[in-house]
């Protein structure tokens, strides 16, 4: 029962970290530099807008549910799916192929709430407004852009969301003047070289780096990522715990007795995540802490029964 409780504490912790960052000009800002592409001059408007689709929405960049390009960001799919459960109102979402030709695919989404809205949106996917990675998927492109506008009008954030963007131009919210947008980039094999680099170094194996891609990034492979999602993963990969932290955890979980078959289930269950390998910075000093409290309960537990062992009857 201690564990448990204890667990859920770590949990916690790490949750308020998390807050922290994204409320935090300064980190938010740090996290703005290691995007190439952002202008400097517009690094602190961005800071402050990133920092209210946290506030009020719950959005995180680490996380997948803000992407920035340019001056401006972007809510995702995951982020809009995300909101929409945060809400606690989605009952649903349907879709429903309209048109589907050999180079054409017109997709019909609904997206169904639990005090009986219904939200209607359509979206569309061709080679003219795709790019050629995403062209041979277009009824996956093409429901994604309906479920999205769906969501948005179900549940207002007020952003276009990215996987739009190759398809129409982006209105200026503040000038109100049209603004081109580039389709998204594919990943620069440079990039991929440095992400394989970082992963061999710290001994990430593929289902590893896969867990780690889809927790930060919200996709299941590499392969998937453009430009702008490899440069996010590189830096979180950056902000791994280094190899001393991960030297120690594994020193306080020998010293407690906690068996190689056991640990999994321990870093599943207070980080969420299968591997101390994978821990940023801030997880394994939250783990850290969390091996200390239980090292003391331990020992103030062990003290009560040999006290209570000392009693004469």
């Amino acid at each position: 029962m201690a564990e448990t409780k204890t667990a859920e504490n770590i949990r916690i912790k790490v949750a308020e970290e998390l807050e922290k960052q994204w409320l935090d000009l300064t980190k938010i800002k740090g996290w703005l530099k290691g995007h190439k592409g952002i202008p400097e001059k517009a690094q602190e408007q961005l800071a402050h807008q990133i920092r209210a689709l946290y506030a009020e929405f719950g959005l995180r960049p680490d996380l997948g549910h803000v992407i920035v390009m340019g001056d401006r960001p972007y809510v995702t799919k995951e982020g809009l799916i995300y909101y929409a459960q945060r809400t606690k109102k989605l009952a649903g979402i349907e879709v429903e192929i309209v048109e589907r030709k050999q180079n054409f695919c017109l997709v019909k989404a609904r997206v169904l709430t639990k005090d009986g809205g219904r939200y209607e949106a359509y979206g569309d996917a061709d080679a003219n407004n795709t790019n050629r990675m995403v062209t041979p998927h277009l009824i996956r492109m093409a429901e994604t852009r309906a479920v999205n506008r769906a969501l948005r009008v179900a549940f207002p954030i007020g952003l276009c969301s990215f996987e739009e963007l190759a398809e129409q131009d982006v209105i200026d919210p503040v000038t109100g003047e049209e603004v081109k947008v580039e389709v998204e980039k594919e990943a620069t094999q440079r990039q991929l070289n440095t992400v394989n680099l970082i992963a061999e170094k710290r001994g990430l194996t593929g289902e590893l780096l896969k867990e780690f891609i889809e927790i930060h990034i919200g996709k299941s492979s590499l392969e998937e990522l453009n430009r702008e999602e490899v440069s996010t993963l590189i830096s979180t990969l950056n902000d791994l715990a280094p190899k001393g932290m991960l030297i120690e955890i594994q020193k306080q979980l020998k010293d407690l007795g906690i068996k190689n078959g056991e640990r999994r289930k321990l870093y599943e269950e207070t980080v969420g995540k299968s591997s101390s390998k994978i821990f940023t910075r801030e997880e394994a000093r939250a783990f850290l802490d969390y091996l200390e409290q239980l090292k003391a309960e331990r020992e103030k537990k062990g003290k009560e029964e040999e006290n209570g062992n000392d009693i004469e009857f």
